[in-house]
């Protein structure tokens, strides 16, 4: 047991010993754990601040690209930003990445985007499968040509319309495949919206259709259909009219 002033020094740092007891208990500093306590809330509410200031800027630079996106769809009429966007690259990486953060989400994975950020996004008209949102936007381009030129034989080279040649190509050959029950993109509900426009699904009369239509471009401007078999405009159109004289 410890003498009487060794037990009067260590109660002035607030220790304090017991009967029975060969060592001394020690009990912490009046206010020592308060003030710890009042440290550690301090410094959470000022992480905590820093954390609102970070999430509240990474929403204002979210909220600054879904304005640019919307100035994207009134010059375009649609959200479908392609990949490598020459404008603004930034507008096409940020819409490949709130597919991506949607993707996981679905997945049940860690994902930052929210409930609110998806309605903005649908309220917008939103794609977030890009491959079928370019399918429909070539649809389009392909309704509107019908509607100027009362066919769908769009040339090789279109200035208002320059991928849609290829995408044509790209639909005779998934309904050739779609035909033989092979893997392909075509599918009944885009096979009946290419029917109810009278898409050309022959890749052969296709090609004559289009040379009939260049040759009734040729006439009117020339006044006849004698195309040279060397046509330097359109080489193929002058090969096509020598062939049909055999």
């Amino acid at each position: 047991m410890a003498d009487p002033p060794q037990t009067e020094a260590m109660a002035g740092f607030g220790m304090k010993t017991e009967e029975g007891l060969s060592h001394p208990t020690i009990e912490p500093f009046p206010g020592l754990f308060e003030s710890v306590a009042n440290a550690t809330t301090a410094e959470l509410a000022q992480k905590a601040a820093e954390h609102k200031k970070i999430s509240e800027n990474k929403q204002n630079v979210w909220l600054e690209f879904l304005g640019k996106l919307r100035l994207y769809k009134e010059t375009h009429g649609d959200c479908v930003v392609p990949r490598g966007y020459d404008v603004n690259p930034r507008l096409a990486n940020w819409v490949c990445e709130q597919r991506k953060q949607y993707k996981l989400m679905k997945d049940n994975k860690k994902s930052n985007i929210t409930q609110d950020r998806i309605d903005m996004l649908d309220q917008l008209g939103f794609a977030w499968n890009a491959q079928e949102a370019a399918w429909d936007r070539h649809f389009r381009d392909m309704k509107k040509f019908k509607e100027m030129n009362g066919h769908c034989l769009v040339p090789e080279t279109h200035k208002e319309y320059p991928k849609l040649y290829v995408w044509i190509k790209e639909q005779r050959r998934h309904y050739s495949l779609w035909k033989q029950r092979k893997p392909s993109h075509m599918t009944e509900k885009r096979f009946q919206m290419l029917q109810e426009i009278r898409f050309c699904w022959d890749h052969r009369e296709a090609i004559w259709s289009t040379r009939l239509e260049q040759l009734r471009h040729y006439k009117e401007k020339h006044g006849d259909c004698l195309v040279p078999a060397e046509f330097p405009e359109n080489p193929k159109l002058g090969r096509w009219v020598k062939q049909q004289r055999k």
